[in-house]
């Protein structure tokens, strides 16, 4: 996850070459709450402006991480193409993205990955 200072020195990002980030892992941060958090707050007003200055340098945002409320105001706000590098839907493995999310990606035809992990997935 890029540390949330960071983006302050935009140039020394890119020269490093890294060109994806997601914006929480698991818990609360200053941008948004992570999906293991008992309270979503959402993403914060800071996490906002974060998330614009990426789209702006030409960063992708993954939302692998996120809870559902972060998840939701991120693709809200995103301009460019938000992504999910490794989630799965919630009828698959419980806690990960929700039926509102995808639905989201579907309509603002945003990018996802679907993760193959047969050792997590539920039995049938």
């Amino acid at each position: 996850m890029l540390c949330s200072g960071a983006l302050l020195a935009a140039p020394a990002v890119v020269r490093r070459r890294q060109r994806i980030s997601q914006l929480t892992y698991n818990f609360n941060n200053r941008i948004g709450s992570g999906f293991l958090e008992q309270r979503d707050g959402g993403l914060s007003v800071f996490g906002l402006s974060i998330m614009k200055r990426m789209e702006k340098i030409g960063m992708g945002v993954n939302l692998s991480h996120c809870g559902d409320q972060t998840t939701l105001d991120a693709l809200n706000a995103a301009q460019r193409q938000a992504l999910f590098t490794h989630a799965t839907c919630r009828a698959l493995i419980p806690g990960h993205l929700r039926a509102e999310g995808e639905g989201r990606l579907a309509d603002r035809n945003l990018a996802a990955t679907v993760s193959g992990r047969p050792s997590r997935q539920r039995p049938r």
